[in-house]
């Protein structure tokens, strides 16, 4: 790093938990991230966006083989669920007990039945139905080509 940058951090300071840098307002009390990026007025650039997404997408890849181990699922199915995962959060999709069930004995039109019934279908509306026909088809959806 160099002199600027440390003199940056010293200034602006940051909001690190458990290695993790979290939000914060800012003196002016604007939403900040990092080390005193002012997400309020500047946003973030499509870069940086892009690489926070995949990150995500590394983190929800992890979460969807903590589930379910190596049980080799196909690319676009394992796609819906990293998506569920994305959506939901890992705490929540792990309590997904009965599709759960049906992935592992390899039934994807239970799987996708027992993702309908939920809560989380009800409240996503065309996400959802999205992700259940991935599952039940192991098609990706049209809107992707």
């Amino acid at each position: 790093m160099n002199k600027l940058e440390q003199l940056i951090q010293l200034h602006e300071g940051s909001n690190v938990v458990d290695g993790v840098h979290r939000m914060y307002k800012c003196p002016a009390d604007k939403w900040t991230i990092g080390n005193g990026h002012n997400v309020e007025d500047n946003g973030i650039s499509y870069e940086i966006a892009q690489l926070i997404l995949e990150e995500d997408i590394r983190g929800a890849e992890m979460d969807i083989h903590y589930i379910f181990g190596d049980i080799g699922i196909e690319p676009v199915r394992h796609a819906a669920l990293v998506d569920m995962v994305f959506n939901m959060g890992r705490s929540t999709l792990i309590r997904f007990k009965k599709m759960i069930g049906a992935i592992a004995v390899d039934d994807w039109n239970l799987a996708a039945d027992e993702a309908m019934d939920s809560r989380w279908y009800t409240q996503t509306g065309s996400r959802a139905k999205r992700i259940v026909e991935m599952l039940r088809s192991n098609e990706w959806p049209s809107e992707l080509d």
